[in-house]
């Protein structure tokens, strides 16, 4: 095999280095999260393969319940149970019930761990559990919509109404 000559090396590198600039990445953006006549400060988040990455933390300074475990990479929000760097949920049926787990659909992106904490694919997370999401890119305002458990399966529904419960400040 003949070796490359060296004017051919240097397109070769500013081809290689292009291709690595059109590759996905995330984008940072700040979001304020609503829901009902509430709404929090704005937070750091990003979008990964499409997905908006929220901090979950965004959502205990709404009231949401949230517990890390560092040992084991965990973080409990409310009665979900999300691991970094991992595409499962779990929910607990009955929030302070038997500490018994099921499993919720998969995450459209891994949950990852960053500097500000754990950042989840926000509509992977909350719509299994009937949430409606509307985000509003130009003023940075993500509204959640509480949902209507007649139309979930009865164990998301006690999930979400403590959800629910937990973001309307009725808990």
């Amino acid at each position: 095999m003949a070796r490359m000559s060296r004017p051919r090396r240097v397109p070769l590198l500013v081809l290689s280095l292009a291709a690595l600039a059109a590759l996905p990445h995330a984008s940072a953006l700040d979001v304020r999260v609503r829901i009902g006549a509430r709404t929090g400060e704005p937070v750091a988040a990003s979008v990964q393969r499409g997905q908006l990455m929220l901090p979950l933390d965004a959502l205990g300074r709404l009231g949401l319940p949230v517990r890390t475990d560092d040992i084991h990479d965990v973080v409990d929000v409310g009665c979900l149970r999300v691991r970094a760097g991992s595409v499962r949920v779990a929910f607990m049926p009955a929030p302070g019930g038997a500490p018994r787990m099921l499993r919720a659909p998969d995450l459209p992106v891994a949950a990852d761990r960053r500097a500000g904490g754990v950042r989840v694919p926000v509509r992977g997370l909350l719509a299994p559990f009937g949430f409606r999401l509307a985000f509003d890119a130009r003023e940075g305002l993500l509204t959640l919509t509480p949902p209507d458990v007649a139309q979930l399966q009865p164990d998301r529904a006690t999930c979400a109404l403590a959800l629910a419960a937990w973001l309307t400040g009725e808990r």
